[in-house]
């Protein structure tokens, strides 16, 4: 069972997302459809992110997958490049597979800092705005009559970070 959790996980998150959204309903349906208005433009976000990495994983792959192949070639036959000098050739070509290796992780980790980043700053409006609302509508009665409460504010605050803290991690 243990093993399962990774497998697993994306479907949990999904489920999470899903019962806080349930829940946030639950407690005010205006609300909640005001905040679910950032949902296309962060679910497009993240798409063009995942599709661009897939692309960078695949590099940082094959660049990887050459310098070992450079190795381990190399290694084998080192006694014909000392027999004719090709150190200094072989030095510069291993830089070269090395440096391809290293801009590729380099952009990798520039994609994933920069989703991440993007969703914390996203989530951080979110309750930004949310807190906002709040000191203004508290205590200010609804067309149906009922105030806003701290409770709900709070709620919802605590409901931002449920809905988003699984995104960071999905993304």
């Amino acid at each position: 069972a243990e093993g399962m959790r990774p497998l697993l996980a994306p479907h949990l998150d999904i489920s999470n997302i899903a019962a806080v959204l349930l829940a946030m309903f639950w407690l005010d349906a205006r609300l909640t459809l005001a905040l679910l208005c950032l949902a296309p433009p962060l679910v497009g976000m993240i798409e063009f992110f995942r599709r661009r990495m897939r692309v960078l994983f695949a590099e940082v792959r094959d660049a990887l997958a050459a310098l070992n192949a450079f190795t381990a070639e190399r290694l084998a036959g080192v006694e014909v490049l000392q027999l004719y000098r090709q150190e200094e050739r072989t030095q510069a070509r291993f830089r070269g597979l090395d440096a391809a290796h290293r801009d590729a992780n380099v952009k990798n980790n520039f994609y994933d800092a920069a989703l991440y980043a993007i969703i914390d700053g996203i989530s951080s409006m979110c309750v930004a705005l949310m807190l906002y609302w709040g000191a203004t509508q508290v205590g200010v009665a609804d067309s149906g009559g009922e105030a806003v409460t701290v409770g709900l504010v709070v709620a919802f605050v605590d409901y931002i970070d449920r809905v988003f803290r699984p995104l960071r991690e999905f993304s």
